[in-house]
């Protein structure tokens, strides 16, 4: 009953928005593959559109190295590619494209049956030969909402980023989100979701809808 109000009250939201505003949508897919006790690849690809459909705005490609401290401290770094695109343009023919090289650190945590993970990244951004920094702190914070017997979880995630740039306009963006989310098994989740995203032009809503898969190629089968 609790996930069906909060479907239905997500729904009803989105239509609302959109019914006032331009709605914009992020589909989304994030891997991560273990290859040892310590050691797991990262991978993810996002296809971000003006609109609720499928015309492009931005397709975000990611891989990276992750090394595990321990249960709570995740080390990461990677390249990423994107190419951003003007609206009803398609794929094509891309206005900007940028070459990404990317570290983070990411700290766990758990208060009672709640989950919270604070995620700093740092950002090299190379556009042609111009090369941009920027940093990134996000605090995300999964609250679990119910069992389904042998058919999964639910929960709801919640995060907020924020992200600066180390020139005289510091402030670059901040994204706020809230999502369903059903773990169906114990590498699998789904999650769909409302992010607001302000920026120093203005803000927008978005609609998102992730795949986060995790899978083992370990000997002892352990994430």
């Amino acid at each position: 009953m609790r996930f069906s109000l909060l479907v239905a009250g997500l729904l009803m939201t989105l239509t609302s928005l959109r019914a006032q505003s331009d709605l914009g949508a992020w589909w989304m897919y994030f891997g991560t593959y273990s290859i040892s006790d310590r050691w797991s690849i990262h991978a993810e690809i996002q296809h971000r559109n003006h609109d609720v459909g499928l015309d492009i705005m931005q397709l975000l490609t990611r891989v990276g190295a992750n090394y595990r401290l321990n249960d709570g401290a995740i080390l990461t770094a990677g390249y990423g590619y994107i190419t951003n695109h003007m609206e009803g343009a398609g794929l094509s023919e891309p206005f900007l494209t940028e070459h990404r090289i990317w570290q983070q650190a990411i700290l766990r945590s758990k208060e009672g049956r709640h989950n919270f993970e604070h995620r700093y990244r740092i950002e090299e951004r190379f556009f042609g030969a111009e090369m941009k920094w920027r940093f990134r702190y996000r605090i995300f914070w999964n609250i679990p909402l119910a069992e389904l017997s042998d058919h999964g979880k639910l929960f709801l995630g919640l995060y907020d980023e924020i992200f600066i740039k180390p020139y005289e306009e510091a402030f670059d963006i901040n994204r706020i989100y809230a999502a369903v989310g059903f773990q169906y098994d114990k590498g699998n989740n789904i999650q769909l979701g409302l992010l607001n995203q302000q920026t120093n032009y203005g803000a927008k809503f978005y609609v998102q809808l992730a795949w986060v898969h995790n899978i083992s190629f370990s000997a002892n089968n352990e994430q």
